[in-house]
């Protein structure tokens, strides 16, 4: 069969709306409404940065503060419904599942484990970029060809 390869926030963990609201915490911007919380969900990490004003170099140092305080409200962070189904269904195909994301390998592990669906994925690469997984995606590649 073959290897498919997840992105863990917005794909399998529902992290934005946490996200969000730590986001809006730290930065005193006031929140989005719904609509615009949906625009924001669907684009790409620059362009978030651009529509609220921040310093692309600011990037590095929120992401470690946000890695650490959404470790820290991994039980509000919902599942995705169905994404069980669909785990079950393609490990049952005999699919091999990975998980890549910027968030940390631990609240990625964490997280699996308390919605009971580590058993389903091979491997785990947490703590990969912010601005793209291109590198990361041809290493997971060659490593599991």
């Amino acid at each position: 069969m073959s290897n498919i390869i997840f992105d863990f926030d917005g794909n399998i963990a529902d992290s934005l709306p946490i996200v969000m609201e730590l986001f809006f915490d730290w930065s005193g911007i006031e929140p989005l409404s719904k609509k615009e919380i949906e625009k924001v969900r669907n684009m790409h990490t620059k362009d978030i940065f651009g529509y609220f004003g921040i310093s692309i170099w600011k990037a590095p140092s929120l992401l470690v503060k946000g890695r650490s305080e959404l470790g820290k409200r991994l039980d509000d962070v919902l599942i995705f419904g169905g994404i069980e189904d669909v785990l079950k269904q393609l490990s049952k195909q005999g699919h091999t599942l990975y998980v890549v994301s910027s968030n940390s390998t631990l609240n990625i592990r964490r997280f699996l484990r308390k919605n009971k669906i580590s058993k389903y994925f091979s491997g785990v690469h947490g703590n990969v970029g912010i601005f793209g997984n291109t590198n990361v995606l041809r290493t997971i590649i060659r490593k599991y060809h």
